[in-house]
């Protein structure tokens, strides 16, 4: 799987040091001669092929000319910064498609976050059919409702049992799920209550078995946030689908054609917005815990 060429090595030791699963040893004493010590150990991240000045070093499954040579990014740190504080949730969008080619870039930026141990489980499902998307809609509410928001009324016993085991935040954003479907339904207004009516949704699913499938999607998701933006687009989370996924994962995967051992971990509505926001939003400040060296 993983060779080097000993004639050409120069004992530079990079890919020793850079090998994120120790597959590679040097002579203790000198520190140099590195050899391939445990091949099986191998993630196939690609960093020592990459890394190795003279090309000494190369891999069965990662030719070389695989590798596309990237020059260095010229943004400015407050220019990343100001991006990230200009991201807002774009909930309202023009009547306009997203090109399949902005599609697929945003979903190849997606693809190169990075993934826990370099799995690359995780897949993705594009949403742009209007009649697809009201039907999902309906599913999505319906699974909500009687996977438990329908009890949270705000009276009687069983709210104060919910309110101790949710909390109070929790306890009151679920309320307003509750009365945001009872109205929505009473109006006949179910339609763009969970997609907004946005002209597509990009939906990021992994394997249950996977523990930090949720943190994978998430990192490639904020990818194709960030991504986005520099587009003209706006996303926002579908944290209703995600839920909806939890509480009725086989009837959701079956709409979206996924089998049981795989599970939606996020998704984004992605449209132009119609509307630009011009003024960065106050935030909480957060409990910040340091931990000081002695």
């Amino acid at each position: 799987m993983i060779k080097i060429d000993k004639e050409s090595c120069i004992n530079c030791t990079i890919c020793y040091e850079i090998c994120p699963d120790y597959v590679f040893s040097v002579d203790e004493v000198e520190k140099k001669d590195v050899t391939v010590r445990f091949a099986d150990h191998c993630c196939i991240c690609g960093h020592c092929v990459s890394m190795c000045p003279i090309g000494a070093v190369t891999h069965d499954t990662l030719p070389c000319d695989d590798f596309v040579k990237i020059s260095k990014p010229e943004i400015k740190p407050l220019d990343l910064q100001n991006l990230i504080f200009s991201r807002r949730s774009v909930r309202k969008y023009k009547d306009k498609q997203v090109e399949k080619e902005t599609i697929n870039q945003l979903i190849e930026c997606a693809a190169h976050a990075g993934s826990a141990g370099n799995v690359q489980t995780e897949g993705f499902i594009v949403l742009n059919d209007k009649s697809f998307l009201k039907k999902l809609e309906l599913v999505v509410v319906d699974s909500l409702w009687h996977g438990g928001v329908k009890f949270f009324k705000g009276k009687g016993l069983i709210q104060k049992f919910l309110s101790k085991r949710f909390g109070a935040k929790l306890t009151y954003q679920y309320q307003k799920y509750h009365k945001l479907i009872v109205r929505r339904r009473e109006n006949n207004e179910e339609e763009g209550m969970i997609f907004r009516n946005a002209p597509a949704v990009i939906a990021i699913h992994g394997l249950k078995a996977n523990y930090l499938a949720q943190t994978n999607s998430a990192i490639a998701l904020r990818n194709i946030e960030l991504m986005a933006q520099t587009l003209g687009l706006g996303t926002c989370h579908v944290g209703f689908l995600v839920t909806a996924s939890n509480m009725r994962t086989r009837k959701i995967n079956k709409m979206l054609g996924l089998d049981n051992k795989r599970k939606i971990y996020g998704a984004l509505m992605i449209g132009y917005p119609k509307y630009k926001y011009k003024h960065r939003i106050p935030k909480q400040d957060r409990k910040v815990n340091t931990m000081y060296s002695a």
